[in-house]
């Protein structure tokens, strides 16, 4: 099926949307609790709903040919296979790109009966959070107008801003909020919105890599032990893995500056 439909994004432009022949796969619309097996149970939801819609997703949206976003090889895999199988449909499957979909089926019809309240909920959840950030923006504007000034601020805040992309209608609920596809998206929001950025953010005079540093190197050079500063302790083990603080390896004794 994959194969096949590599041939139809072969031969449809990228300025028309990929307009798919209802009932032709199976039974059509897609109704919660019918499937019971991934082979043509769910070929018609696959070839009607999820790839038609990532096609879009990949041209045009912000998984387009030339958007990429930071760390997505790691935290986004499947959305980078998806995309190089829209970027070069005429390439034989490959297994990656196989067992991701296989993954992403196998997550639909094992939460069939329920997939339609997870996809509102996990899109209000994600709406949820831009809210929340929206709130803190004006919170923090109101009291600390200095703090809002910083370029590191402006910077981080439009990264974490333009990840609401991800959820425009236009992409389509079934291809964006399955329970693979929205998880991934939640575990990209999290790690690059809330600890990389978010560390940034609070970062924005460079106080937490100053103070990090610091208290990496006192307690390397044995001048603090590990339990004398509990609140530091709990913040460098947040953080020492975090490259928006190191940029690598947290420094070594001789390899301070």
């Amino acid at each position: 099926l994959l194969q096949a439909f590599g041939s139809v994004i072969r031969d449809t432009p990228d300025n028309k949307a990929i307009t798919s022949r209802r009932g032709f796969f199976g039974h059509s619309p897609w109704r919660a609790g019918r499937a019971r097996k991934i082979q043509h149970d769910l070929d018609e939801f696959l070839m009607s709903d999820i790839l038609p819609q990532w096609v879009t997703m990949c041209r045009k949206g912000i998984w387009g040919q030339t958007t990429t976003l930071p760390r997505e090889e790691e935290l986004c895999t499947l959305f980078v296979v998806l995309r190089r199988y829209v970027q070069d449909p005429d390439k034989p499957v490959s297994w990656s790109l196989a067992f991701s979909v296989h993954a992403m089926l196998t997550a639909i019809l094992e939460t069939d009966g329920v997939m339609e309240d997870l996809m509102r909920i996990g899109r209000e959840v994600f709406y949820k959070y831009f809210e929340q950030q929206q709130h803190a923006l004006e919170t923090m504007a109101a009291k600390e107008s200095d703090f809002c000034d910083s370029d590191v601020y402006y910077k981080n805040m439009f990264c974490v801003a333009f990840l609401k992309n991800l959820g425009l209608d236009v992409f389509g609920q079934r291809a964006m909020w399955n329970p693979l596809c929205g998880g991934t998206t939640f575990s990209y929001l999290t790690f690059f919105g809330n600890l990389e950025a978010g560390c940034a953010i609070i970062d924005c005079h460079a106080q937490l890599r100053i103070t990090l540093h610091l208290y990496h190197a006192l307690l390397t050079a044995g001048i603090l032990e590990t339990g004398q500063i509990p609140i530091m302790d709990l913040i460098y083990e947040k953080f020492k893995s975090s490259r928006a603080v190191f940029e690598g390896p947290p420094p070594e004794q001789g390899q301070f500056v």
